[in-house]
Order: structure tokens, then sequence, then C-alpha cells
């Protein structure tokens, strides 16, 4: 983290739903280092993010930091993938 100044980092989560598992993922380009011991990191998400209202429920997360030439890729490409807000059907 001593290193990163800043880009484009892809966050990832799930929630266990009765029809099984979901998973999760965000672009994130808020992602900040608070500490390096322990090592800890901030991350910043609407309050009625889906994404955050499933990292809230698991508790499980992991951030994949991009590298430069990922921009083609479909993890570093700009978008998100409509679903249900939280609390819907699944």
């Amino acid at each position: 983290m001593r290193t990163f100044a800043t880009g484009v980092c892809v966050a990832t989560t799930y929630r266990d739903t009765p029809g099984g598992r979901r998973h999760d993922a965000v672009t994130v380009n808020s992602l900040g280092s608070v500490s390096l011991d322990p090592p800890l990191v901030s991350l910043a998400f609407r309050k009625e993010s889906a994404f955050l209202a499933d990292l809230l429920a698991t508790g499980r997360w992991v951030v994949s930091i991009l590298p430069a030439g990922a921009r083609g890729s479909p993890a570093g490409s700009p978008g998100r993938v409509p679903r249900e807000p939280p609390g819907s059907p699944a």
C-alpha cells in the first residue's frame, strides 16, 4: 500500500441466499491506506449500495488492485450490472 497512490480496484463480496450464494463486485477508486501496522484500508460506498448490504451481512470482502494495463479487461471497464436492491427476493 505504500506505493499505491491512486487507481482502480475491484472489491468483491458475496451473500448466501435461499437460492444459493450470490457474488457481487464493484469497481472502486476510493481505496485508501489507513494504517500499515496493523494493515487497515478504507473504502467508501453509498449508504443504499446493494454491495455494502452484502458486505455488512457477510463481513467478508476482497480488494484487487488492477494494473495500469487492465483498462481493456471486463473488471476494469466502467459500468455495473443492475440487480435487485437489498431485501428483495433473489
